[in-house]
């Protein structure tokens, strides 16, 4: 399928719930016009149908995708980006008994003019002997539990890369990166909440600026929320598209 720039804001996302489906044992499907990921994770983020492309209603397509949400252990969530849809999917989603849960906006960084950032001794790749650590803060930064199995699972991928910001003898800011070929996806990104404001977040991803080179990455790409847009924005990372997700 062509790679358009909204389907590059989450080609490493969808090579996450690829790597999870594959590694359980469960199911996926890939088409040109969906992504259909159920791996039963605790890191339900990464259990979704995601639409690639729909220009034009389908009403088959779209009774297909409802048939795949809605089966039992299905998927969490139905994402897409609004510029690849048809006008009115809203209303027709709507009317199909999907709920809207929040935006997203999709971003892009060009790695071949980016600058070289200084190192923070404080920033630490993580591994197995701290990545505990690592996971007992993520899951408080987003307030979910029990992922310690997922995490695990990524932990031992060649492509997975996982980072820290230390601060009073622990990790108290997280940040993954998952190599995709020449795509770089920056994913689990978060702070504890008494050391937030204080720049570990921005300095985690200037880090991974600087990593994303070294692996052979061309570009950089994320799905920001409304909170972290701005700080993206002012890192250089520019939006590409607006992501619509929801549930069932």
């Amino acid at each position: 399928m062509e790679k358009t720039p909204s389907y590059l804001a989450v080609e490493s996302l969808m090579d996450l719930c690829r790597k999870a489906g594959i590694a359980k044992g469960r199911e996926f499907m890939e088409s040109e016009s969906y992504c259909f990921y159920r791996n039963f994770s605790k890191l339900s983020w990464y259990s979704r149908v995601n639409i690639n492309s729909m220009p034009q209603k389908n009403e088959r397509m779209l009774a297909h995708i409802k048939e795949l949400c809605t089966e039992e252990n299905s998927p969490k969530y139905l994402s897409l980006a609004k510029e690849d849809m048809y006008e009115g999917f809203e209303t027709d989603l709507d009317r199909m008994d999907f709920v809207f849960v929040k935006p997203q906006k999709g971003m892009l960084y060009d790695l071949k003019t980016a600058p070289v950032y200084d190192e923070d001794d404080n920033i630490v790749e993580v591994t197995e002997e701290n990545l505990a650590d690592w996971i007992d803060t993520c899951e408080k930064g987003f307030n979910k539990s029990g992922t310690s199995e997922d995490f695990n699972l990524f932990f031992k991928d060649k492509n997975c890369h996982f980072y820290g910001y230390v601060k009073d003898g622990r990790i108290v800011s997280t940040a993954l990166l998952n190599v995709c070929g020449r795509n770089g996806g920056i994913h689990e990104v978060t702070t504890l909440e008494k050391y937030r404001g204080r720049g570990f977040a921005p300095a985690l991803v200037k880090h991974i600026i600087n990593e994303a080179k070294k692996y052979g990455c061309d570009m950089l790409s994320l799905q920001a929320s409304v909170y972290g847009e701005p700080v993206y924005k002012k890192l250089g990372f520019n939006i590409v598209s607006s992501i619509m997700n929801y549930r069932i």
